[in-house]
């Protein structure tokens, strides 16, 4: 990063907190640039970047509510992400790293217009990550807030949407992994003072022995929220020339949690195989069987995630998810998804009645540069009311 560019940023009012001089334009720069030398030299190497989101969408059916009013009208959304990145390589060992978040609704920035619960544009930035790393040849630790998962799968041990709040270390013995964190999840203070009566923490531990041709692995969690447990068993390998990840887990919540929500262990079971990978084109099925009692609070399932990037399976749903992504020239490709699920148990199941849900989506992308793109996409869900679909589109670009 140039000097002169991280110059501006202190004109902006960045580091306040260090003295400026009046003098003429041409003495200040130079007077900044000489400050910035020496604080990159106390500080080390320093990085500036962020990330910017833009989606637009139309839904139409009746996603939500039968007596929903309006359920046809085509009436699009917009929102919006942004984030910004801080990082300073301290030392050879020792890096710290800031992210601040923000995301909002277009159009719900006034108190009349009634939207409480969905965040403005104006709302100020928010503290996503700040992390210290610590990093040897055989050891890694992290320390802060940060998003972190242990269970390569993510069906138990999974803060790839929920942040830890403590620490996570990594390190090897021979042939090895060893790994493990600590996060506190809430802490009860006496009134007044600084005294915590009581606290719900998470903890998790993984061994796993990676090989040339395959991966073993355990991860444990003896207590998250609520003292929950849960325990899963992961392989990675191939099968012919196709590459394979499977996990079993399990689950059993706390027993002094509701009646209504305790029972005596819960199964799961996701297989990932890649049955195609070449350069221009790719397919990927996921095989997925999920008890009703499989409810892990941290995890990339359905029922955990908020919004895209989780897997389709939830609680109670077996069945099959595929994948196809497609390079039609060097700037487009395109990218299918579909998913079969019908209920483990259909005593229990909520939709309605319906043996078999089939939810697809389908995106274009246009490729602008490596860190930038454009896509647009339909996506077609069934619920116990319907079918609905949703048009969006969205820009994303990091810099």
């Amino acid at each position: 990063m140039s000097h002169k560019f991280l110059a501006t940023l202190f004109s902006l009012g960045f580091f306040l907190a260090l003295p400026v001089f009046a003098s003429p334009v041409a003495a200040a720069e130079d007077s900044l640039s000489s400050r910035v030398a020496n604080l990159e030299a106390g500080w080390g190497h320093l990085s500036l970047g962020g990330e910017f989101i833009l989606q637009g969408e139309i839904y139409h059916g009746k996603p939500f509510s039968s007596e929903l009013e309006n359920g046809n009208r085509l009436i699009p959304g917009g929102r919006q992400e942004l984030k910004l990145k801080l990082g300073a390589q301290v030392s050879p060992q020792l890096s710290g790293q800031i992210i601040l978040a923000n995301q909002g609704f277009w159009g719900v920035s006034q108190p009349s217009d009634g939207n409480i619960d969905k965040p403005p544009l104006i709302a100020p930035f928010l503290i996503d990550e700040a992390v210290a790393r610590y990093q040897r040849p055989n050891f890694l630790g992290d320390f802060g807030r940060f998003y972190f998962t242990l269970d390569p799968m993510g069906l138990i041990a999974d803060h790839s949407s929920y942040p830890i709040e403590g620490i996570a270390l990594q390190t090897s013995l021979g042939h090895v992994y060893l790994g493990g964190y600590y996060s506190r999840l809430s802490s009860f203070y006496q009134p007044g003072n600084l005294h915590i009566t009581a606290t719900d923490d998470e903890l998790a531990l993984r061994i796993a022995l990676p090989r040339p041709k395959y991966l073993l692995g355990l991860t444990w969690v003896p207590t998250s929220l609520a003292k929950d447990t849960a325990l899963a068993v992961d392989f990675s390998g191939w099968l012919g020339k196709m590459g394979l990840q499977t996990s079993l887990a399990w689950y059993k919540p706390s027993p002094d949690n509701y009646v209504e929500y305790t029972h005596d262990g819960a199964w799961g079971f996701l297989a990932n195989l890649g049955i195609l990978a070449e350069e221009t084109r790719s397919l990927n099925m996921k095989i997925g069987y999920f008890q009703a009692g499989f409810t892990p609070t941290f995890s990339r399932l359905a029922h955990a995630v908020v919004g895209d990037g989780g897997e389709p399976f939830s609680p109670n749903t077996k069945g099959l998810a595929f994948t196809y992504q497609q390079a039609l020239t060097a700037k487009w490709s395109i990218i299918g998804e579909i998913s079969f699920l019908s209920p483990v148990d259909e005593s229990i199941m909520t939709e309605a009645g319906k043996q078999t849900m089939a939810d697809w989506r389908i995106t274009a992308v246009r490729h602008i540069s490596p860190n930038a793109y454009l896509e647009l996409g339909y996506d077609s869900d069934d619920t116990a009311l319907g079918r609905y679909g949703r048009i969006f589109t969205g820009l994303n670009m990091r810099f």
